[in-house]
């Protein structure tokens, strides 16, 4: 999540980001993750940061997040405990993708 993301548009930003566990580490992940709840919603700009799991794949996860201004969102990649958690689950996860959003509807 450490890439800064450019829209044409400087409005609410939203990002779905997936995070799939590697076997055997489904709950060292969610626990990872759960971890990150609290220092992000305190995070400038934050409106939304939500974790879901996967109804058939406990080891799928979701983070539903909705940001001010797409600055915020680009902080919000590189603040020190997305870097953290990166560096913890560095080995645990079969694959992790971020897709930020804008809405058009």
């Amino acid at each position: 999540m450490s890439q800064n993301i450019t829209l044409a548009d400087n409005g609410e930003v939203a990002c779905v980001a997936i995070t799939v566990a590697k076997p055997g580490f489904e709950a060292r992940v969610r626990k990872a993750l759960e971890d990150l709840i609290d220092p992000v919603r305190a995070e400038q700009g934050c409106l939304q940061y939500d974790l879901h799991v996967d109804l058939d794949n406990d080891g799928r996860f979701a983070f539903v997040e909705r940001w001010t201004n797409l600055e915020d969102f680009n902080a919000h990649c590189v603040a020190p405990h997305i870097n953290d958690y990166l560096e913890l689950t560095n080995g645990w996860l079969a694959d992790a993708q971020h897709f930020p959003m804008r809405r058009i509807g």
